[in-house]
């Protein structure tokens, strides 16, 4: 596709505009202040959205407690560990939450997964839902 021009590189200036206009849909900025408290465990599962949700998250919003699954940071369609990658399997967590909890948390773990764009995750912010409830 490089070869034949059909596949073009979006750079450094549309990665921009896009956090700008993501973090613009914010109703309310005292959100994104309140957010800078909140600890985050994050997983990818194995998918692309690392990036963008980690530059919104520890860039935009400022949260100084962030947490990734390193295990399942990578883009891997076999989804290595998983049974299906469905983030609305509360197991689909379950690393994550060993992770934060440590290695001898048991499962089941209570989460909420969200297949999301970074607009749907800072409305998800917005109204105070939690990715992850009950780890504590």
């Amino acid at each position: 596709a490089v070869k034949q021009g059909t596949l073009v590189w979006i750079g450094e200036e549309e990665d921009a505009a896009y956090y700008a206009y993501t973090a613009s849909t914010v109703l309310d900025q005292s959100v994104m202040t309140a957010a800078k408290d909140l600890k985050v465990v994050y997983t990818p599962l194995f998918g692309s959205g690392r990036v963008p949700v980690k530059h919104m998250l520890t860039q935009e919003a400022g949260i100084q407690q962030f947490y990734e699954v390193a295990a399942q940071c990578e883009p891997n369609g076999d989804f290595p560990g998983l049974s299906a990658p469905n983030p609305e399997n509360p197991e689909a967590f379950d690393e994550a939450v060993r992770d934060f909890k440590g290695a001898g948390a048991v499962p089941p773990f209570y989460g909420m997964g969200y297949n999301t764009s970074i607009i749907e995750l800072l409305s998800i912010i917005n109204i105070g839902s939690r990715s992850i409830t009950n780890i504590e």
